[in-house]
């Protein structure tokens, strides 16, 4: 029989229901209406849902589209994919990590409140990750009952705040403004993106100051630019890996047919995302203010990377086609450095390189963009390779952890555990250039 408790959890770990009741109990605290109050609850929960639509349509395409990049690649090894590992592991460790994720959240409050890093932490699913790695390597390790989970949970509200602190500076260029912050654990990724971009880009050519001719001012419209790359890409793809192979995945329709209708629903999903992150952003970030005035004076919502696509939409899809290119150079690089192959996540590829490439474009324009993606490529390729041993203790085949901070800090805890100072150095010697860029480039 389901419990209250277990009611509650589930509804605590649904980002759009605590999407709602923190839009509804922000504009509480500002005495509005109760008609308002859930109007613009309801808008918040519709808009969340609506986005998460659009993120549907996208990953079921991009899903086709990596099918066949993996079967024209012609490699077998992992694949990087952060959402699979934890479904795979909380069948396992369900009832740790879901308390985990709840102190989690609750150590992220404290830390907004008592001291200066004034951020909310709103992507559940990414705080579910980051409860997964951390338990996941405490586990393997031998550490467990509360000590696990404190030890956990600590590190995940640290994170929450840490992580978007980092990257607000940048996320203030992009926005315009300090009232969102990003909450997604590949900031680490974003950043390393970002200091190449600065190295070597120009941020006054901006990819979204892109001049055409005037007789092609009709591609000026977002949506049909983006067609112009992701058609062909889905076409030409789908001519590599040919006919035979769509036949033996008992698809009816002609491959070509079938490859063009999944390229132009990646793009209706845009639309679909876009239209979503609209209705959010209309309704929580005034209500927000009722809840940074009373509960946790001065706070800034750390939101899920689709909410920023519609800021430099441009820098998205250069961000992932440099990021895919990267990638592919990541793959050859591993064996020559003694490590598995890791075979590129198109997901990943869509939604961390293109986040990273508005980073890119923020601070370096077209070519940071461009030359910063294409090392973010490499560098989320190979560090996942450093995270394998736990797929295999958990016995789990073909599949590790993506997204750099997630995989990182597995990494981290693991060798403090097991007193790799090897390995930490490494990482210590890695933050040293990152933070002389950082700090004589102002990013």
């Amino acid at each position: 029989m389901t419990t209250i408790f277990e009611i509650v959890s589930e509804l605590i770990g649904n980002t759009s229901v605590v999407l709602a009741l923190i839009t509804m109990f922000g504009l509480f605290l500002q005495n509005e209406s109760l008609g308002n109050i859930i109007k613009e609850g309801f808008l918040t929960f519709i808009g969340f849902l609506i986005m998460m639509i659009g993120i549907n349509v996208i990953v079921e395409s991009i899903k086709y589209l990596s099918m066949i990049f993996e079967y024209t690649l012609g490699v077998k090894g992992y694949i990087a994919d952060v959402s699979s590992m934890s479904g795979v592991i909380n069948k396992i460790l369900g009832s740790e990590i879901a308390l985990t994720l709840s102190l989690t959240m609750i150590i992220n409050i404290i830390i907004a409140r008592v001291t200066k890093f004034k951020f909310i932490f709103l992507s559940g699913q990414a705080l579910l990750w980051m409860s997964t790695v951390s338990i996941s390597v405490l586990y393997a390790n031998g550490i467990q009952g509360g000590l696990m989970n404190t030890i956990a949970s600590l590190w995940g509200g640290i994170m929450a705040v840490s992580m978007p602190a980092l990257c607000q500076p940048i996320i203030r260029k992009i926005t315009g403004s300090n009232n969102i912050a990003l909450g997604h654990f590949c900031s680490i990724g974003y950043l390393v993106q970002a200091m190449i971009a600065k190295i070597v880009g120009d941020p006054k050519r901006s990819t979204e100051d892109i001049e055409l001719p005037k007789r092609f001012e009709f591609l000026k419209n977002s949506y049909l630019s983006m067609s112009l790359i992701i058609v062909p890409m889905y076409v030409v793809l789908a001519l590599f890996a040919g006919e035979n192979y769509f036949q033996e995945q008992e698809y009816t329709e002609n491959y070509l047919i079938k490859s063009f209708m999944e390229s132009m629903s990646f793009i209706a999903g845009i639309y679909i995302l876009n239209s979503g992150v609209g209705l959010i952003m209309d309704s929580l970030i005034p209500a927000f203010k009722g809840i940074a005035t009373r509960v946790v004076p001065d706070s800034i919502p750390a939101l899920d990377c689709p909410v920023f696509f519609p800021y430099m939409p441009n820098a998205v899809l250069l961000g992932f086609l440099a990021t895919m290119l990267g990638s592919v150079i990541g793959v050859i690089v591993l064996p020559f450095i003694g490590q598995p192959i890791i075979i590129p996540s198109m997901l990943v590829g869509f939604f961390a390189g293109g986040t990273a490439g508005i980073f890119g474009n923020a601070v370096g324009g077209i070519r940071g963009t461009l030359i910063g993606g294409f090392f973010h490529g490499i560098f989320i390729t190979i560090i996942p390779a450093y995270i394998i041993s736990l797929s295999s203790f958990y016995e789990i085949q073909g599949i590790t952890f993506s997204d750099s901070d997630v995989v990182i800090s597995g990494i981290l805890i693991n060798g403090i555990i097991l007193s790799n100072w090897k390995l930490i150095i490494m990482l210590a010697f890695l933050l040293i250039p990152f933070i002389y860029i950082k700090r004589k480039y102002k990013i």
